[in-house]
């Protein structure tokens, strides 16, 4: 059976999801014209490869023989050749990836050097990872040292200095130390602090609390992002907008579907189409794309109909052998 490489791609990019707007701290690079066709050439060399590039690097896929990733630069050097597998793969993060070669699973460094073995673990935060011991969950550093117990019924990433942890069926969060900053009470919370909120689901509304546990904006909505770049995405009645810290709505609730802001823009959904909006709710790149991705790194790839590549905010888009002007 022929695989639908495209939604292996989507689905990667689900599971690094946690981490898509982690690498916005990266400064975007702009590509020049050599730049593009370069790149162009190399993603013509690959089956297919992420969404997301991560500390100047982009998982790219090789068919034959094993189904097996690499990473590659924006210049299309293969970097760390395609040996891993697709399981477990992560993005690069503080120096280090999650990858998963002859059935053992590690970091490696960008020499691709493996540095720390784990049965199963998240890319690095905040200089920490969590890890599973097929049971519990708990925390270890970048020497693979376990810092937080692995006593967790689930955990994740630290973010702004704290993480959402499980015990039982309630969620909870901890800092550094493994202190309980936000109380075990809560059926679901965000799973991140950004901006110093964290958004709460309560008698089935979202809204928002601070690092203290008090409600900040009131829970309100149908559901809601974390913040980003100084916005949340937030829901109401089938329409989606973006408020600011303060609660106000920013951009009116009005689209169908969208992300949350990274590098100054956000895809959304507008009649069957995506495209992005900058901070004040400008339509800045048009809706011309049947399915779109947040930016990183300067980049963020779209599909045109069976075309699958990155487009630049010069309005490039950037496929396999292709580049050209589109907007």
């Amino acid at each position: 059976m022929k695989r639908n490489y495209f939604f292996m791609a989507a689905i990667l990019f689900v599971l690094l999801i946690g981490f898509s707007t982690s690498v916005n701290g990266a400064n975007p690079v702009k590509l020049s014209s050599d730049d593009r066709e370069k790149l162009s050439q190399a993603l013509a060399k690959y089956d297919n490869f992420s969404t997301i590039w991560s500390e100047g690097l982009l998982p790219v896929l090789k068919i034959e023989p094993n189904e097996t990733w690499g990473f590659i630069d924006k210049s299309g050097n293969e970097v760390i050749p395609c040996i891993y597998l697709y399981y477990d793969l992560g993005l690069f993060h503080e120096g280090l990836a999650r990858v998963s070669i002859n059935g053992k699973k590690c970091f490696v460094d960008k020499t691709g050097k493996e540095v720390i073995s784990f049965h199963y673990a998240s890319d690095f935060s905040e200089g920490l990872a969590y890890i599973y011991d097929g049971r519990f969950q708990g925390y270890v550093d970048k020497t693979g040292r376990e810092v937080l117990p692995v006593t967790y019924t689930e955990a994740k990433p630290f973010y702004d200095g704290l993480a959402l942890v499980r015990k039982g069926d309630l969620w909870g969060f901890i800092d550094k130390e493994g202190n309980e900053v936000i109380p075990f009470i809560y059926n679901y919370l965000s799973n991140r602090f950004s901006e110093g909120l964290g958004c709460v689901n309560k008698d089935g509304f979202f809204g928002f609390i601070d690092k203290a546990g008090k409600e900040v904006i009131p829970f309100i909505y149908d559901s809601a992002s974390f913040f980003s770049d100084g916005l949340a995405v937030v829901v109401k009645n089938g329409l989606l907008g973006y408020i600011d810290k303060t609660g106000k709505e920013v951009i009116p609730l009005k689209y169908s579907n969208g992300d949350v802001f990274s590098e100054g823009l956000a895809w959304v959904m507008k009649n069957g189409k995506y495209g992005y909006i900058d901070k004040t709710g400008k339509e800045v790149i048009p809706f011309i794309f049947d399915y779109a991705y947040s930016f990183s790194e300067g980049l963020a790839m779209v599909r045109i109909g069976e075309d699958l590549g990155f487009i630049d905010k010069d309005g490039y888009f950037i496929g396999k052998g292709v580049v050209r002007k589109i907007f």
